[in-house]
């Protein structure tokens, strides 16, 4: 798994409701699209908060994220409540990818700190 603590960026604390729908997922390394292969749904209201990604929060058996190496991890703010990216949605990404361990050795650092234009 991966153990990521998410932050909001001070610029955007204002603007967001507390009940804003907050998703965290992560996708191989290598794709862009397609279902996270861990994915948790929290509310702007948890902020800032810790969570380890890992089997547990896998939308299906055969795609895990201890099937992988390397992970980027995602946050994403809606008010639509979508995972899909909308505009007007925040995010924050790993700048590289992450390894993926057994053991929670690592912490990651993710910043929400875009708004989605289109």
């Amino acid at each position: 798994g991966v153990t990521v603590r998410v932050t909001l960026d001070e610029a955007f604390r204002q603007d967001i409701p507390e009940d804003t729908t907050l998703f965290l997922f992560a996708r191989a390394a290598n794709t862009q699209s397609g279902p996270p292969l861990a994915v948790v749904r929290l509310t702007a209201g948890a902020l800032p908060v810790e969570i380890r990604l890992d089997d547990r929060h896998a939308m299906a058996p055969q795609s895990v994220i201890s099937g992988v190496e390397e992970v980027v991890v995602t946050a994403r703010l809606t008010r639509s409540g979508d995972i899909n990216a909308q505009p007007g949605d925040w995010q924050g990404s790993t700048d590289s990818p992450v390894a993926v361990s057994a053991v929670p050795d690592s912490l990651v650092e993710l910043v929400i700190d875009q708004q989605l234009i289109n």
